[in-house]
């Protein structure tokens, strides 16, 4: 490979086995997992997410494991479904192994029933049956075994039928050799099964992160195999600014890590081969790296390359294709990565793959950010082609969904809700973004936002209308009692005046009698006193008479008295 403008370095991608020359930094874990595996029956290979492990494991453990005589099986998953109108599955894991090793050659719905052992026996040639002292042994790897725990949770009790087959399997052929390759963060939940199998999993391979020489190795072989070398000590900048970590204290400072991603190795490199590559020189100067790197430096050039790799893919293919870019970042995080940030496996459909129309699927593909997971019996398969570009992906797209359109972050903020109404747009907000024409632009999930939001707001309308209406018939109802009222109050009042004027009429006849009465008795009164004093008038007139009478008399009788002594001689 000596044109330069052949790119040596694969990018974000597991190593194929066609690419094995251009595999480099892992020789020392390449070694010491093949010295266990020839020692061991049953080994388990862990390392951390991103680490290469299926790099690894296609690249070197196959080829040496040929080339020391052993048969190797296809490389074999457990991740995957059944396929629709199969009879059921008696073991989900059990089933997407076999699937992963049969290849098409039995009908997907004759194996829902087969054991591995089953299987491993009819994969074997039949002349190795009539002269077993010609067999070789031969080794089944499982790769990304994580997929046990991280798919179809529902299935759980299913996971220890299927370590026990795997045991039954290598009991019944002491030629079969297992490795199993997982993520390390999910060994702890391999302690439960590991009684079930021989040796209780006891022999593993931990390969760490790309260590700092390893890293230089893989920056300087590919390189200098692609006919364009590194000038002395350009890759170790490169090597120096991969390690580089964030550690938040107080405050986020930046120090050398133990350990150097190689995705994020592969990508930078790809990256900047592909800037470089029209240039005259023949050597990979620092003036060429300063150059990509731009006026941040290159660490902000590592840490974005990811998610520039990840945007590149989506404006190609949005323009190839026609698809607003919401609904293919949308479907890319939702439907290529699990809830629990994993990758997704999707079975292609005949025109579409989970909604996605498949000539983007074919784009997506070509462009490497997806690739073709050819692990099962039936049918084409489809996966991220690297972990590593699950938090690019989500970053990119909430990086995307704020800046560019804060009405998709909105409809985003609605989705991930669960489609809360009270995520929903109401009132001018709505009027004001449906006035604008650009959001028939924005995607489905925009268009679904916002008739969401125009049918919560025609809902509230009504109820309103409604609530209107049945407070105007309240209002009526109560207007007419109140009308009611006040005529019976009315009808009340001048009942009560009819009644005051009786009551008034009788009380001055009443009075007036009153009055009567005390005039006549006062009369009565007056003519008794009048009576009584004129009888007191007559007596008195009638005694001073009967004096006056005396009186006269006497005088009378004394006059005569005298008139009498005086005729008396």
């Amino acid at each position: 490979m000596n044109d330069p403008q052949a790119n040596p370095y694969v990018g974000p991608k597991p190593f194929t086995a066609e690419e094995w020359a251009l595999f480099f930094g892992r020789r020392h874990e390449a070694a010491a997992l093949l010295s266990l595996v020839l020692r061991n029956r049953l080994v388990l290979f862990c390392a951390p997410s991103g680490a290469g492990k299926t790099s690894l494991l296609n690249t070197t453990l196959r080829r040496e494991l040929h080339d020391q005589g052993f048969e190797v099986l296809p490389i074999a998953r457990v991740s995957g479904d059944a396929p629709a109108g199969a009879p059921e599955v008696t073991n989900i894991f059990t089933f997407n192994l076999i699937s992963s090793l049969d290849r098409g050659q039995h009908p997907a719905t004759t194996l829902t029933q087969t054991t591995l052992a089953e299987l491993l026996r009819q994969l074997r040639p039949p002349a190795l049956d009539i002269q077993p002292e010609s067999r070789v042994p031969y080794v089944l790897i499982i790769d990304q075994f994580e997929e046990i725990f991280t798919s179809h949770p529902e299935c759980w009790q299913q996971r220890g039928p299927f370590f026990e087959q795997l045991s039954e399997a290598m009991a019944r052929d002491k030629l079969l050799w297992v490795v199993l390759a997982m993520r390390e963060e999910y060994i702890a939940r391999l302690d439960r099964y590991a009684p079930l199998v021989p040796g209780q999993l006891s022999t593993r391979f931990y390969m760490q992160g790309l260590e700092h020489d390893s890293a230089l190795e893989a920056i300087e072989k590919p390189a200098k195999i692609g006919g364009r070398p590194f000038k002395s000590g350009v890759a170790q900048e490169l090597v120096n600014n991969l390690c580089l970590m964030k550690v938040r204290n107080h405050e986020v400072t930046i120090r050398p890590g133990e350990f150097i991603e190689p995705v994020q190795l592969q990508v930078v490199c790809q990256q900047l081969w592909e800037a470089i590559k029209v240039e005259p020189h023949e050597m990979i100067r620092m003036a060429d790296v300063e150059r990509v790197a731009g006026e941040k430096g290159l660490i902000h050039f590592i840490d974005s390359a990811l998610g520039r790799f990840y945007e590149a893919v989506v404006d190609k293919t949005v323009k190839k294709s026609g698809i607003p870019e919401l609904d293919l970042r949308c479907w890319i995080e939702e439907k290529l990565i699990t809830p629990t940030g994993t990758r997704n496996l999707l079975q292609r459909g005949i025109y579409k793959t989970e909604g996605m129309v498949n000539p983007v699927i074919d784009q997506l593909e070509k462009q490497l950010l997806i690739h073709h997971a050819d692990v099962r019996s039936e049918g084409d398969w489809y996966e991220l082609i690297h972990d590593g570009l699950i938090t690019p992906i989500r970053l990119s797209n909430l990086a995307w969904y704020q800046q560019q359109q804060p009405l998709i972050q909105m409809a985003r903020e609605w989705e991930q809700s669960g489609r809360e109404d009270n995520r929903l747009l109401e009132g001018q907000r709505l009027a004001t973004v449906l006035e604008r024409p650009d959001w028939l632009t924005l995607g489905t999930l925009v268009t679904e936002f916002l008739d969401a939001s125009r049918a919560l707001q025609n809902n509230k309308e009504k109820e309103r209308e409604r609530r209107e209406s049945e407070r105007r018939h309240k209002l009526a109802l109560a207007q007419e009692a109140e009308k009611r009222h006040r005529l019976e109050a009315e009808a009340a009042r001048k009942l009560a005046d009819e009644a005051e004027a009786r009551r008034r009429v009788e009380a001055a006849a009443k009075q007036r009698l009153q009055r009567l009465t005390i005039g006549l008795a006062v009369a009565l009164v007056l003519v008794l006193v009048a009576a009584g004093t004129a009888a007191n008038f007559w007596q008195a007139a009638q005694t001073s008479l009967n004096l006056y009478k005396t009186e006269t008399q006497k005088r009378f009788t004394e006059t005569l008295a005298r008139e009498a002594e005086q005729m008396v001689p």
